[in-house]
């Protein structure tokens, strides 16, 4: 992304952190943006308004503009090239460039890249050259690398506003696509909260792998110093669970549980997400989780990495140790 000497740039964009897995490595070799702290991403709109300028309409206009936007999936299915880009092309491109066109009309001083192309074509940017020098090559890399790995559902309910700040990107703010915030990690704090975090946890990390009659819902480790408890709420209703201990620069990833009835949806990935973004705003750069074996490969889709195959975790059982590094920053 390009940028003026003396303002802060800022851009609209859609995260994809589902992807990270697939396209990490080479975005920090041959995307400046990934050394800067942006993560995989699907651009709305850049240049926007720069920080400190007209913000104040950013924050009246964009609510409303992306609450007549509904949330929507999408897939990455495969590797393709602009004459000085490799990135992963989109399906369909028809939600992105309805949501270009409408900040665009909106704010009319900000053409999608300066006006330089007359169509832009929504995509996840995997190179540029420079710093790649030969685009051809690095795409037979990359096929060969994700070969049966594409295509990649997505999905999307937010647009980010993106400010590089000090030769860092950070979200400055999300809106929300249906004016709905669908997903919320938060901290139990009603009986009600409670009552579903406990079952939740009981229910799948206990009873369903036949251990009857040994959870224990007041377990001091529950309160302990920089040990948090968290629920993930989807559109009001809770559906998952998680405890983030945090040590220093790194979080560990602890119980953490899908409510069965609701599982293969999607939620899994958003609660990794989201504790991710908690342990990043809390001061950490590392994740670290006890993965039961049959779940490692859900884990490595989400960016984890293998560190120790034979572990044992805090509560006994064989377990895979996972970690990964936190490659993109959330607020400040």
């Amino acid at each position: 992304m390009r940028e003026t000497l003396g303002v802060e740039p800022t851009a609209l964009v859609v995260l994809v952190p589902e992807a990270e897995h697939l396209v990490s490595e080479f975005r920090m070799q041959f995307d400046p943006s990934a050394k800067e702290g942006l993560g995989a991403h699907i651009t709305i709109l850049y240049p926007f308004v720069p920080s400190g300028l007209d913000s104040q309409q950013v924050i009246l206009t964009l609510p409303s503009l992306c609450h007549r936007h509904k949330p929507f999936t999408f897939s990455l299915r495969a590797v393709a090239g602009f004459p000085a880009a490799l990135y992963l092309a989109v399906s369909p491109e028809l939600p992105f460039r309805d949501l270009t066109r409408a900040v665009a009309t909106a704010f009319p001083d900000y053409p999608p890249y300066d006006g330089a192309f007359s169509n832009p074509v929504p995509h996840l940017t995997i190179a540029h050259q420079p710093p790649a020098q030969d685009l051809a090559g690095l795409k037979r890399t990359v096929e060969r690398e994700l070969n049966g790995r594409l295509p990649l559902e997505c999905a999307v309910s937010e647009v980010c506003w993106i400010v590089k700040h000090e030769g860092r990107w950070h979200v400055r703010e999300r809106f929300f696509l249906g004016g709905v915030r669908r997903y919320e990690l938060v901290t139990p704090t009603t009986v009600d909260q409670w009552d579903a975090y406990h079952r939740i946890r009981r229910e799948v990390l206990f009873e369903a792998r036949g251990q009857f009659d040994v959870y224990d819902a007041n377990h001091p480790d529950e309160r302990a110093r920089n040990n948090h408890p968290k629920l993930l709420m989807h559109a009001g209703d809770a559906v998952g669970v998680v405890q983030i201990d945090i040590d220093h620069e790194v979080a560990a990833l602890r119980r953490v549980a899908v409510r069965a009835d609701v599982q293969h949806g999607g939620h899994g990935r958003m609660l990794l997400t989201l504790a991710e973004q908690f342990a990043h705003v809390h001061g950490c750069s590392r994740l670290v989780s006890f993965v039961a074996v049959d779940a490692v490969g859900f884990y490595q889709k989400c960016g984890f990495v293998i560190e120790r195959s034979e572990a044992v975790g805090p509560s006994g059982n064989r377990s895979v140790l996972m970690g990964k590094v936190i490659p993109l920053s959330t607020r400040w």
